[in-house]
């Protein structure tokens, strides 16, 4: 799935008239919501809920967040049906049950609303867009035949991916992408018409949904726990280059399993998710400070000047010494 390279700047332009601390919610094209009060807060950054009344017993709702997470909560709804479909950043979702399941762009899970009715957002990235999908099932199912004459099956057959306590993760795939990217990008003028039109696909593609019994693992609360524990460590001290068994023994957490959740929290593992962090952190220095090349190297982990300017190289496309001169034509190097 392709996204813009700088989501994070975009989503802060977006947001910039929001108030530090605050989640806005706005109504697209009605007054009030048929569907879930909810009571939400950020304790740090900001964000946007914009919600859209679509067909009987539905709605949709855009996110947009420049905060590390978000805590909410709303009415225990079994027979609602929710959908969340990752644009960009990174989501962990703590629901009932403790149990959390992680998303990256392209990525949806499936629930109903009582799973979500007590939730923690963790967006590891510190920023997140989506598209959330609400379905009153009890008032779609009667629309359902007019809506959808040629459904060609029982409209009770929707109710099939509630049965289980757990959000059903389900993996970016065209056919996915296909129906969410779109709303993106859409005129105002056609946006309520586009809206109708891909909730119709949505529950075309319900009706095939087969949940895969290969989905995401669903990542214990408490390992989560471990592995944003071990990042901060990671990141409070690039400098440092701890191997994995060193990290596992510190957090009390076995190897194979720090490894695998710290990917599917982060979406890179320790190693990729470490250089990438420390060259940024480089870039940042070389445009915002007067340290010389040495120093930073030294400062972010690398032993040698060489190594660091061949790594920096690989990534932005020049050497280290080139970069700042392109931001600070005038600083020394």
């Amino acid at each position: 799935m392709k996204t813009d390279a700088d989501p994070g700047s975009r989503l802060a332009e977006s947001l910039r008239a929001v108030p530090a601390g605050t989640l806005e919610t706005l109504r697209g094209n009605a007054p009030a919501s048929f569907g879930l009060t909810l009571e939400a807060s950020v304790t740090e950054g900001k964000g946007r809920v914009t919600v859209y009344s679509v067909l009987p017993g539905t709605e949709v709702a855009y996110t947009e967040l420049l905060a590390p997470g978000i805590r909410f909560r709303h009415e225990s709804k079994p027979g609602m049906l929710t959908f969340f479909y990752c644009r960009t950043g990174r989501l962990g979702w703590t629901m009932r049950g403790a149990t959390s399941v992680y998303l990256g762009p392209g990525d949806m899970t499936v629930h109903s609303a009582e799973c979500c009715s007590e939730s923690c957002l963790q967006t590891p990235l510190g920023y997140l867009e989506g598209i959330s999908v609400l379905i009153d099932l009890d008032r779609l199912e009667a629309a359902l035949p007019g809506l959808l004459p040629d459904l060609g099956a029982d409209p009770s057959a929707l109710r099939s991916v509630l049965a289980g306590e757990a959000p059903l993760p389900v993996a970016s795939d065209t056919s996915i992408d296909s129906i969410f990217a779109p709303l993106f990008a859409l005129p105002p003028e056609r946006k309520e018409a586009w809206l109708r039109h891909k909730v119709r696909e949505l529950l075309l593609w319900l009706t095939d949904f087969r949940p895969a019994a290969e989905a995401f693992p669903h990542c214990p609360a408490y390992q989560t726990e471990i592995v944003r524990a071990v990042r901060d460590e990671l990141t409070a001290h690039p400098e440092r280059r701890p191997t994995i068994d060193e990290l596992a023994r510190r957090h009390f957490i076995n190897t194979s399993a720090l490894k695998a959740v710290f990917k599917s929290v982060y979406g890179l593992p320790i190693a990729a998710y470490m250089r990438a962090y420390r060259i940024r952190m480089a870039a940042a220095l070389l445009r915002g400070t007067d340290a010389t090349v040495a120093e930073i190297a030294a400062r972010v982990g690398y032993g040698t000047q060489g190594k660091f300017a061949e790594t920096f190289r690989g990534i932005y496309g020049m050497l280290p010494t080139e970069y700042r001169r392109a931001f600070r034509p005038s600083a020394e190097t």
